[in-house]
């Protein structure tokens, strides 16, 4: 029985390709962005027997993210209330989560991304371009993500969110902290959804 692999996507968008190998290692399948995860399954689509034309042996999602508890993730909805007034009070549409000096305001001319080593500082500042060689502070050796103009930059470690994104997570969030579910996942998209038993989080 032939083998597909659903590739869940932002929504509920679904993608189905049928492969020779449930190992992803060897499928050498480039996965987009706001991928949610995959999972695979054996189905005869076009076969007259309507028993066959189902999806049989479906395996567990993996999902792309980062995996939380009901603890964690009420932690996060406890957050996210909190910062709302703030926010609102002091007409900061930005702010980014610095692991030195947690939540801050982030400026309209201000960068921020989640590094993928946490070994570097928290941030690195590029100044005016008024020398050949600009000074740059932090992250250790790494090269500025962003071109260097005659405006200061700061580029700041951490989770970014705005006063919107934090406005719509919070009913979201307070109905998963209400459910029955012991885990969940925040997908690359933001999404936070529930885990089944045999779900899989690869963390990224």
């Amino acid at each position: 029985m032939p083998t597909y692999i659903e590739i869940l996507k932002p929504g509920r968008c679904y993608v189905s390709k049928r492969v020779t190998s449930r190992d992803i290692n060897v499928l050498g399948i480039e996965f987009e962005k706001n991928d949610r995860g995959y999972r695979f399954y054996n189905q005869e689509p076009f076969s007259d027997n309507k028993e066959m034309r189902k999806r049989h042996n479906i395996s567990e999602t993996t999902y792309f993210g980062k995996e939380h508890t009901k603890e964690q993730l009420a932690k996060v909805l406890e957050t996210y209330k909190g910062l709302m007034p703030t926010m609102e009070t002091n007409s900061w549409n930005r702010i980014v989560n610095d692991p030195e000096e947690g939540w801050k305001p982030l400026l309209e001319e201000e960068y921020a991304f989640i590094e993928a080593s946490h070994e570097a500082t928290y941030a690195y500042a590029l100044f005016p371009n008024d020398s050949a060689i600009p000074k740059v502070n932090g992250l250790k050796g790494q090269e500025p993500l962003v071109e260097i103009s005659s405006n200061y930059k700061c580029i700041c470690l951490g989770e970014t969110v705005s006063l919107e994104y934090v406005t719509l997570r919070v009913p979201e969030i307070q109905k998963l902290v209400d459910s029955n579910a012991n885990r969940f996942v925040r997908t690359r998209d933001g999404k936070w959804l529930e885990l089944e038993e045999d779900d899989v989080v690869m963390d990224v």
